[in-house]
């Protein structure tokens, strides 16, 4: 028998959630779930005015001590290779981060179907990877999760940087104590339980992801947690000969076992290997300017919006309905992908096809309304390497981590247990 307790929770719970159905459903309908994270998931949408596809990163609040610097970072970058944060919606329970689906899929998938890339290939996408991680270390941001999984591309092959779940500010000099990240990615220190640089273990991690990209596997692979942490301690992996000597020598660089000897993400933009690889063309910032562009008032207003309201949410940079479906034209503007109809009396984009089935646990779809809150999107993609999340003690609580088809169970010197896939490659085949 229930007792009335329970029954009053269940009641409370139904509502937060019929509650948080409809904060979405006024503005957005929901396709499906495109990613699943330690504090929250991904689900893809679609804006409802102006049919534009949206990702929306819902968080929850409970057990996460990672969100409220998460949302302070995703509300305060703008790089045209970081993912793009349109608007933020909270209820008691959950924030809701909405922003752009760049809709070419992550960086891993890439490289599975390819095996590797070739450097020609390579170089301007690891380009504008350290390109983005260079504005970000200079703004003071360390992301401490960079993997392939957390590297989209959009439909043009332009890089977008995402996921700062486990990102922080860190000053100038100053020492960081939670181990977390994917253990693939680990740099040396966090396994010696070391305080450590959040800039120079992101410049590690880019050395893992640039390998697996030339090269088409980890750099260290091993079965257990002490064997990991020896080959990672020793800093010692084949370079396949395929590899050119520049090459061969960024990634000696970026893979140095000592963090003050690791190069500053200027310098490796500055590395010879980079500057022979022909640069991509620059894309243009979407940071609304102190004056709003004209054209998409003019079509904010014929959605319904006062432009004073447009005007003042951009300034003030709340995130709101207003800023978020503004920064929504504003993209879709950038992408010449408003259709004939701008030009016209209807000035909204014709809508593109429908991905997916609509999400049935969010089925809720309410009329079309102004004065309701948008979404704010924050994208990341499924991953294949869970996160490590917490304190150096490495609590059980934590997810464990798989590498090259080997689960991880944290724990020093644990053995651990080999899942449905071998970790060595066949012949002819590169897994990351």
């Amino acid at each position: 028998m229930v007792s009335e307790g329970c029954e009053e929770t269940a009641v409370q719970d139904l509502s937060r959630s019929s509650s948080d159905e409809e904060l979405l459903g006024a503005q957005y309908r929901v396709l499906r779930t495109i990613g699943q994270g330690s504090f929250g998931h991904v689900k893809l949408a679609k804006h409802l005015l102006t049919d534009a596809l949206v990702a929306v990163k819902v968080l929850e609040k409970r057990d996460n001590p990672f969100i409220t610097s998460e949302v302070d970072i995703m509300k305060s970058v703008d790089h045209p290779n970081v993912v793009k944060l349109f608007h933020v919606m909270e209820t008691e329970e959950r924030v809701y981060l909405v922003m752009e689906y760049p809709g070419g899929g992550d960086l891993l998938r890439h490289v599975l179907q390819v095996l590797k890339l070739q450097e020609e290939e390579a170089g301007p996408v690891f380009r504008q990877i350290v390109s983005a991680m260079h504005y970000c270390h200079e703004s003071g941001i360390a992301h401490r999760d960079l993997k392939l999984e957390n590297v989209l591309l959009d439909t043009r092959g332009t890089v977008k940087v995402c996921d700062f779940g486990l990102g922080t500010r860190v000053m100038l000099g100053e020492e960081l104590d939670k181990a977390c990240g994917t253990l693939p990615f680990w740099a040396p220190e966090l396994f010696q339980h070391q305080s450590y640089d959040g800039h120079k273990v992101d410049v590690w991690s880019l050395g893992v992801l640039l390998y697996c990209m030339v090269v088409g596997y980890l750099p260290f692979r091993a079965g257990t947690w002490g064997k990991l942490q020896k080959q990672v301690l020793s800093g010692r992996c084949r370079i396949p000969p395929h590899i050119s000597p520049e090459l061969q020598n960024l990634l000696t660089q970026l893979l140095t076992v000592d963090p003050e000897r690791r190069p500053t993400l200027e310098q490796v933009l500055g590395h010879p290997w980079l500057r022979q690889m022909e640069p991509t063309s620059p894309q243009p910032s979407r940071t609304p300017p102190e004056q709003p562009d004209a054209s998409i008032i003019r079509v904010m207003t014929y959605l319904g919006y006062n432009p004073e309201e447009v005007r003042d949410a951009l300034l003030g940079r709340t995130f709101n309905a207003a800023m978020g479906t503004y920064l929504i034209l504003l993209q879709q503007r950038d992408q010449e992908d408003w259709g004939p109809s701008c030009h016209g009396r209807h000035p909204l984009p014709g809508p593109p096809p429908c991905p997916s089935p609509v999400d049935p646990s969010f089925s809720t779809v309410l009329p079309k309304t102004v004065s309701a809150p948008a979404c704010h999107p924050a994208t990341f993609l499924p991953t294949k390497h869970k996160r490590l999340e917490g304190s150096r003690k490495y609590t059980k609580s934590a997810s464990a981590p798989s590498i090259s088809g080997v689960s991880f169970t944290r724990g020093a010197e644990r053995e651990m247990e080999p899942a449905a896939v071998e970790p060595s490659l066949p012949s002819g085949q590169a897994r990351v």
